[in-house]
């Protein structure tokens, strides 16, 4: 129904009312979008009948100009703002009267492949007309045979794709400051007058600010280009501030990669006690990584900024690496973790040496691969004296047993949880506890336990000189290498049993409990909307299978597909952070019950960690069987997804089985 025909229905059918699946049937697009556009506050909430969301007209009525802005070129955050104004009329004006041309005739007088010039259009570096998604303008003919030229004069395909993503990120802003600028100071009465504005004034600003562009391109690159300056040493790009000493802009370092045969990931953590180190291990992949030193740290400490701020400092970076290939891991690569929240609860434990979010640039790499062992260093530092280490301490130390099994604080949040979603505020939230034992230990120690009784878990442990956080993740949050993005929905467990016939019965429980498929499910389409809407061509849909662990089981699908967005691989780590599997739904209110309601701050507890390389390449795993490690004790995590019908001694056993993970390795669960 397009939105005139909605503006002229009459007022008995204005009255019509839908269920979530009634109205996405009539608006033609998915439940999955229309929770989407609902959670980014682009459409407004149902109306609620008891516990049923009803929506009406008004809903389809928005949801047909969200669709009729976006078909005209414009992004979220534009339609954020132009979807409550009036519509119009004049989108077309902003098109070319030139002749148009078909995909295959772009491709065709560009010289480009037509399958380059279908990436640059699945990636929004070029678009179609807003009225015929099959036709181009001369512009975009022009654009390409100029991007044709760059190549022919040696620039590489992926760096101008690189270039061309940035410059339409920056555009964006651009674009919204001058809506916002004719939003302000040009209030036309009518439609006529609008249509006005916009045939002739948006040419004016359009060549204004190209020809500012054009102008400051071309002097900069005379300055930088085509004479010596002093202040280019080394690669380094810096400029002059107004105390007239060289302020660097762009951090570079050298690094050298080699093959190290026979050197121990976990042995070269054990022996670099007292420096910034981190681990990181994937048994069953045959990856073990362990990072020493911090030449350069991505990082935040407000929570609200906490994904921009890294992503900026990142920007920052400018790597030359020489020596033998070799496969991601092997770096250099930036490794940490991001906190949970978007909010400082204040609430212990101390996670201050952490941070609201911490990626490391090592001094020195270590990375255990199935195509060899390599070590990557900074030029400028020197921890090569730790490479021949191989002692592994056995002892743990002592430790003093806790009663984890009653918890009635926990009860009584778990009934809270229900209370909340009875009222219609949630649908779900993730309610976690936490337990402190006493004792003297060796991360060491615990970090190859959980290696050996863990293997297709990631295994980790981060150390900033106060407190370590370590775990066994068994849970993807993301894995990029190239286009290829890959994640899971893990969410529904139950314990496993040493009896294989009591322990298949568990299985077979897990598999047709119809809480836990529906537990699972909302986990499932939470991921694929969010995959979606940041650009993820999606595989088919994928079978639920049951990933088995040494104490428990879960319910888990594997969900992927082709990246064709083309922007930084963190931005896709923040719209899936955090899944319902850790949070709940919706995920603002599931997080705000959080902070509101839980007697601990969450830190990086089931926040993402892992490793990042400057290409994009990483993996991320939500930090769960976790715990933050003093010198006096240690503080365990666990959560229980809480759902209606969720039993409150129920959810206080499961977490108390997720707790054996750490445990177990501690020597106090058998």
């Amino acid at each position: 129904m397009a939105l005139e025909d909605t503006q002229q229905l009459p007022e008995r059918q204005l009255a019509v009312q839908w269920r979530v699946e009634a109205l996405a049937a009539e608006a033609e697009i998915s439940v999955d979008t229309i929770r989407y556009y609902q959670k980014i506050g682009i459409l407004q909430p149902p109306e609620r009948v008891g516990r049923i969301a009803i929506y009406n007209t008004t809903h389809l009525m928005r949801l047909a100009k969200i669709r009729e802005l976006s078909q005209a070129g414009f992004s979220l955050n534009q339609i954020e703002r132009l979807v409550d104004t009036d519509r119009d009329p004049l989108f077309g004006a902003l098109q070319s009267t030139d002749t148009t041309l078909s995909l295959q005739q772009l491709a065709e007088i560009s010289g480009f492949p037509q399958e380059i010039v279908e990436l640059a259009v699945d990636a929004g570096l070029i678009t179609s007309l807003p009225n015929d998604p099959t036709r181009f303008n001369s512009e975009t003919r022009d654009m390409l045979s100029a991007g044709s030229a760059l190549l022919a004069a040696g620039l590489p395909l992926d760096e101008l794709l690189q270039l061309a993503t940035r410059h339409a990120e920056n555009v964006e802003e651009t674009v919204d400051d001058a809506i916002r600028l004719f939003q302000n100071y040009l209030k036309p009465n009518d439609r006529d007058q609008r249509s006005e504005i916009v045939a002739n004034l948006v040419p004016l600003v359009s060549d204004l600010v190209g020809g500012h562009f054009r102008q400051t391109l071309i002097n900069q690159a005379s300055t930088r280009l085509l004479r010596t300056n002093p202040v280019f040493e080394d690669g380094k790009e810096s400029q002059v501030n107004h105390s007239g000493t060289p302020e660097r802009i762009h951090t570079s370092f050298k690094f050298i990669r080699e093959l190290r045969p026979g050197c121990n990931a976990l042995a070269v953590f054990n022996a670099a006690k007292g420096l910034p180190r981190a681990f990181w291990s994937i048994p069953e992949s045959g990856i073990s990584m362990t990072a020493i030193g911090e030449i350069f740290s991505a990082s935040s400490r407000s929570h609200q900024e906490r994904f921009s701020d890294i992503s900026a400092d990142i920007g920052k970076l400018d790597l030359e690496v020489t020596g033998v290939d070799g496969p991601p891991e092997s770096g250099p690569l930036l490794i940490g973790g991001i906190a949970f929240s978007d909010q400082q609860t204040g609430r212990p434990p101390d996670w201050n040496s952490f941070g609201a979010g911490r990626l490391v640039l090592p001094a020195l790499l270590i990375a255990e691969t199935p195509d060899g062992t390599f070590t990557t260093r900074c030029v400028e530092d020197d921890y090569e004296y730790l490479l021949d280490s191989t002692y592994l301490p056995s002892a743990l130390g002592e430790v003093t047993e806790v009663n984890h099994q009653k918890d009635p604080d926990y009860e009584d949040l778990v009934a809270a949880a229900l209370e909340t979603i009875a009222s219609g505020e949630l649908d779900k939230v993730v309610a976690a506890r936490s337990l402190c034992i006493s004792g003297t230990l060796d991360e060491t120690v615990i970090l190859k336990r959980l290696c050996e009784r863990f293997p297709n878990c990631a295994t980790f442990a981060f150390d900033y000189g106060g407190p370590i956080f370590l775990g066994a993740s068994p849970e993807l949050l993301i894995s990029r290498n190239g286009l290829r993005v890959d994640t899971m929905a893990l969410a529904g467990s139950r314990p496993r049993d040493q009896d294989s016939n009591i322990d298949a019965q568990l299985r077979e429980e897990l598999i047709t409990s119809v809480k836990e498929r529906r537990e699972h499910q909302i986990v499932v389409d939470d991921i694929r909307a969010t995959l979606r809407n940041a650009g993820v061509l999606l595989d088919g849909n994928s079978s639920t299978g049951v990933l088995q662990l040494k104490r428990n089981q879960h319910l888990s699908t594997p969900i992927g597909g082709e990246w064709t967005a083309f922007t930084s691989t963190l931005d896709l780590v923040s719209n899936l952070h955090p899944t319902p599997a850790v949070a709940g739904l919706p995920r603002r209110s599931s997080q705000d019950w959080i902070n509101h309601n839980e007697s601990f701050d969450r830190g990086w507890y089931a926040g993402p960690v892992g490793w990042l390389t400057l290409n994009g390449a990483c993996e991320f795993r939500v930090a769960l069987r976790s715990g933050l490690m003093q010198k006096d004790d240690i503080m365990l995590f666990a959560g229980g997804g809480i759902i209606e019908g969720s039993v409150p001694s129920h959810e206080l056993a499961e977490t108390s089985i997720k707790f054996e993970a750490l445990l177990g390795v501690l020597g106090l669960s058998e």
